[in-house]
């Protein structure tokens, strides 16, 4: 499959926009989404190259296609969506309190 290289002034003419235009600025977690420093410090511990982390900072964060964004970037879209998932279930999880079993291990 063959894709087309167009510039930032065509993706924008077709309504994808390189910087996020929903969220302009820092926005905490309300009603499911999540906040910059969150998505930033989950993907801080993902070993995976740069152009991953930022297709899931858009998927994540931006609420954008994983379609859309896994075209964009020549990524394969079903390693996009189960990163993506695990990146939601990483930040979900990260504020928990660690529950300790009543036999002396950890239970998660």
């Amino acid at each position: 499959m063959l894709l087309k290289v167009v510039s930032p002034r065509q993706m924008m003419r077709a309504g994808i926009h390189l910087v996020p235009t929903r969220f302009r600025f820092n926005r905490r977690t309300l009603k499911g989404f999540f906040s910059r420093e969150s998505v930033t410090k989950a993907l801080g511990k993902m070993r995976t190259h740069n152009v991953m982390k930022v297709a899931l900072m858009e998927v994540v964060f931006s609420r954008q296609s994983p379609t859309k964004i896994a075209q964009i970037y020549c990524l394969p879209l079903g390693t996009l969506k189960v990163f993506a998932t695990r990146l939601r279930n990483r930040i979900s999880t990260q504020n928990q309190p660690v529950k300790v079993s009543p036999f002396g291990g950890k239970n998660t």
